[in-house]
């Protein structure tokens, strides 16, 4: 620490030395200060909130840093049933639950999320932030597990001081509040038994039966509440509780396409049904391939 003493300004030498001591400590004194700076990112905490999964509490608590709620990635991961794994050499973690699974890079703010089984089918998302470390801790994007669990707004809700993350609204077995029967569906001119209908906007047509009257065999699998449908030109995948849809090639292993369509499948009246325009996608954006009126929906190969 240097000590201030007073100098004989009677003498220019003296009094020349000590103003120099005194310039170099305090450039020392800045340079210290904008090298903490840097190196250390304020983090400041404009809220918190406790964690509850599926009605029971944790210890974990929520924070938002710049607008975006993170939680702890491993407290809530262990609490949704997902085992961890950490990847040194690359810097990533990886979350899986035997249904889903996602990579997460240390220093990206991208996420892969996708089904097990199914890598080449992943739908990395930008979700705005990169892992955060607080307190020794890796923060993620609480955006992270609407996207695992697949429900959207319906995974998560805070409430006072409060987190909510909830996994029962996940499933096929779902009602929307809504009647069908406002659209009569045509395919290649041949008028279906089943009817469309509006919900939020989207307009939802019944998978089974638009999917088989274009050509599509349409399977399913119950483990992974997942249907395939497989034409001759490309094969596509359809999961409950996941507005995504992915699309690839029969030609072009490998290549595929997900596309957020902004309404995940639907059950009603033990019918499954999809946005219309999922069937615009597969028939590679033709004009005139699904068309769309007050009372009618035609879909043309």
């Amino acid at each position: 620490m240097y000590i201030w003493r007073t100098v004989d300004e009677s003498n220019p030498k003296c009094f020349l030395k000590e103003r120099r001591k005194m310039k170099r400590i305090i450039v020392l004194v800045l340079a210290l200060t904008t090298l903490l700076c840097v190196a250390v990112p304020a983090f400041a905490a404009e809220r918190s909130s406790g964690i509850i999964v599926d009605g029971k509490s944790t210890r974990a608590m929520a924070v938002a840093e710049e607008g975006t709620v993170m939680v702890p990635m491993k407290a809530v991961a262990k609490a949704l049933g997902y085992k961890i794994s950490y990847n040194a050499s690359e810097r990533a973690y990886h979350l899986e639950n035997g249904k889903r699974a996602c990579d997460i890079f240390l220093n990206s703010s991208v996420y892969a999320v996708y089904s097990v089984g199914c890598i080449d089918m992943a739908a990395p998302a930008d979700l705005g932030s990169k892992p955060l470390l607080i307190s020794g801790t890796v923060h993620v994007p609480v955006k992270l597990f609407q996207a695992l669990l697949g429900n959207g707004d319906k995974a998560v809700k805070i409430e006072g001081e409060c987190l909510y993350i909830n996994t029962m609204s996940h499933g096929d077995d779902r009602e929307p509040d809504v009647k069908p029967g406002q659209y009569t569906i045509r395919v290649d001119g041949k008028k279906l038994k089943e009817k469309g209908y509006m919900k939020e906007g989207t307009v939802m047509v019944p998978l089974k039966s638009v999917a088989r009257a274009l050509g599509y065999r349409v399977s399913y699998s119950s483990s992974a509440k997942r249907y395939q449908l497989k034409g001759k030109l490309n094969v596509c995948s359809v999961e409950f509780g996941s507005s995504i849809y992915t699309m690839r090639s029969t030609n072009a292993i490998g290549m595929s396409a997900p596309t957020d369509l902004g309404s995940e499948p639907m059950r009603l009246n033990k019918v499954t049904y999809v946005p219309a325009e999922l069937f615009r996608m597969l028939l590679g954006y033709a004009e005139g391939a699904v068309t769309i009126s007050d009372k009618r929906i035609d879909i043309e190969k």
